[in-house]
């Protein structure tokens, strides 16, 4: 038996939402504001929901990706308007300007701070935060001083590159003053302006509909997923998980304990390596998931004792699949994968991500090849910006009960997308001129990046045919192509922290009273069935007791009951159980 600890969890009354203004779709409100203010998120939410067509989508608890994807393909198109003409007006400039052009292009590579993007979101957080804190300290700088010292560094850096450009170059005959005119005109006016336009839409948007007041009331929500996307893109509640690589929990988070551990089933009173013929199993494993489903469903009902009850908690059952294994699968065919499609070669769409419940319950049990299946006890708690997932396996292989638990967390979406908690929605002067500075710093970015980002969008239509070809000779060719989903868009916006103490003790209370569940039915099932609990009683006295702390708050050693059993606890050497703690602190930069 093995047994790991990583991070702290919380127990009972009132877990699903606790005591405070947690707006219930705040992770999907967050991830809106991302795609808002970060660039390159923006631009992988189009990507991966819009623009992928064969590859199937990973959850995303808690999150309506619909909605997410709005904001992002406005985003993208308000970063279309913003470097086409910064791209043409640097054009233009370098054909009546080439020297002087040059000069202050290069220099700007010296002098770019906050980067191009909408999409320096983290920065935007840290400069709030900033600026909140020289308010109580008496020391903010006024806004007009930043705005006019970035100001005079870029005429500066303009009038150097123009005096070098007007005696090496000059074939207009422009003169020093005209290329200055024409280069203030073209490389400081033109990408200023057009980055205020993006970014003064970016925060009129968070003002105006991203704020937890104006977001609730948001009726404009779409009735369902946009073409293209599953059903479960609405919450991310699907059934059939089809992953890539190594981990078929993508979606679910960081990985915060896992145990496992093996038992022989045999009579009650019968000794181990007593001579005698093993019993047939007094009950079938479909029973006993069964079971395990229905005593956790029944955690969050109104008869649960009030000091068990866990109201917020789902419990479904989950098929995993690697996403190599479709069109070679010894269990269901490809229709079940993707229905409605007789052809020998896959539809030109995503896999299914939801099965019927027959095909679920045929993968129950399955101790061999990559169909699993794993009971999933889910919370989702602080507006769905904390969501603790506990993957349970059972098989049953001869006599011997195998049981894996999994227990993993999504922890709160990163701070740099969280602006619309603390925007004011009405906008003061000194908030304008801020935003003046905001874009002009940017603008730097924005003149350096401009070219490469409007030929990236000229030449999306046939970057998408061309991928989708080489995608189809892909499929064609190999087997074992992998269809399955490696990017979950709420991992990404992870901020892989918790923000205070009592997440952290949330987590780990929650945790702990669903794998008491989990342990106090199998007891009370064998028992009922009459068999030995002698093993299972060692294995739960490891499970429950591992966390254990020593004095000073230290986790010390390794501890082991039982015959064969062990556990680790931080430890490296060849554990097969995982420690991958989310780390405390409010972290989480974009």
């Amino acid at each position: 038996m093995t047994a790991s600890q990583d991070v702290p969890h919380q127990t009972a009354t009132g877990a699903a939402e606790p005591a405070g203004p947690h707006d219930k779709d705040a992770a999907t409100r967050y991830l809106c504001a991302g795609a808002r203010l970060d660039e390159n998120f923006a631009r992988t939410v189009v990507r991966e929901l819009r623009q992928e067509r064969f590859r199937a989508t990973a959850p995303s608890y808690g999150v309506d990706l619909g909605r997410v994807l709005g904001h992002a393909e406005q985003a993208v198109h308000q970063l279309r308007r913003r470097d086409l003409p910064v791209a043409a007006a640097l054009l233009a400039s370098l054909l009546l300007l080439p020297v002087g052009t040059a000069v202050y292009w290069v220099a700007g590579l010296f002098l770019l701070r906050g980067g191009a993007q909408t999409g320096t979101a983290a920065t935007l957080r840290s400069r709030l935060s900033a600026d909140s804190a020289a308010v109580v300290a008496g020391r903010k700088e006024p806004s007009f001083l930043v705005l006019a010292r970035n100001l005079v560094i870029q005429v500066v850096v303009l009038v150097v590159a123009c005096l070098i450009g007007s005696h090496v170059l000059d074939w207009l005959g422009l003169g020093f003053v005209g290329q200055f005119l024409l280069g203030l005109l073209l490389l400081v006016g033109a990408p200023w302006l057009a980055t205020m336009q993006q970014l003064d839409a970016a925060w009129q948007v968070l003002r105006e509909q991203l704020t937890p007041a104006a977001f609730a009331a948001d009726t404009r929500r779409p009735a369902t997923p946009p073409a293209g996307l599953p059903q479960s893109a609405v919450g991310g509640d699907a059934n059939l998980i089809v992953y890539s690589g190594y981990n078929p929990f993508v979606g679910a988070g960081d990985e915060v304990t896992s145990w496992n551990f093996a038992m022989r089933l045999r009579p009650k009173g019968q000794q181990p390596g007593q001579a005698a013929d093993t019993p047939p199993l007094p009950f079938g494993l479909p029973e006993l998931v069964e079971r395990l489903a229905s005593d956790l469903d029944g955690l969050r009902n109104e008869s649960s004792p009030v000091a068990d009850r866990l109201p917020g908690l789902v419990v479904t059952e989950r098929v995993f699949i690697n996403g190599s294994d479709l069109q070679n699968n010894p269990l269901y065919g490809k229709g079940t994968f993707w229905p409605g499609h007789s052809s020998p070669l896959p539809a030109e769409s995503r896999p299914a991500d939801t099965l019927p419940r027959e095909q679920v319950v045929r993968a129950r049990g399955l101790a061999d090849g990559p169909v699993r299946h794993c009971l999933c006890a889910q919370i989702r708690s602080w507006g769905s910006d904390l969501v603790l997932s506990v993957f349970v396996q059972v098989t049953v292989t001869g006599s011997t009960l195998y049981v894996q638990a999994n227990t993993l967390v999504l922890t709160p979406v990163r701070e740099a997308y969280r602006l619309g908690d603390s925007i004011a929605r009405a906008r003061s002067e000194e908030d304008v001129v801020q935003a003046w500075a905001d874009a002009l710093i940017r603008s730097r970015g924005v003149l350096l990046t401009a070219p490469a980002g409007a030929i990236s969008e000229l030449r999306t239509d046939s970057r998408i045919r061309s991928r989708e070809r080489k995608q189809r000779r892909a499929i064609a060719n190999d087997r074992r192509y992998d269809f399955g989903a490696s990017l979950s868009l709420r991992e990404l916006a992870s901020s892989h922290a918790y923000r205070n103490l009592f997440q952290r003790t949330d987590v780990t209370r929650l945790g702990k009273q669903i794998e008491l569940q989990v342990l106090h039915t199998l007891a009370e099932f064998l028992a009922e069935h009459g068999l030995d609990l002698g093993e299972l009683n060692q294995h739960r006295e490891v499970i429950l007791n591992h966390g254990i702390m020593m004095t000073g708050g230290v986790m010390t050693g390794s501890i082991a009951a039982g015959t064969g059993a062990s556990a680790t606890i931080g430890g490296s050497g060849g554990a097969t159980s995982t420690q991958k703690p989310a780390q405390p602190g409010a972290g989480g930069g974009a």
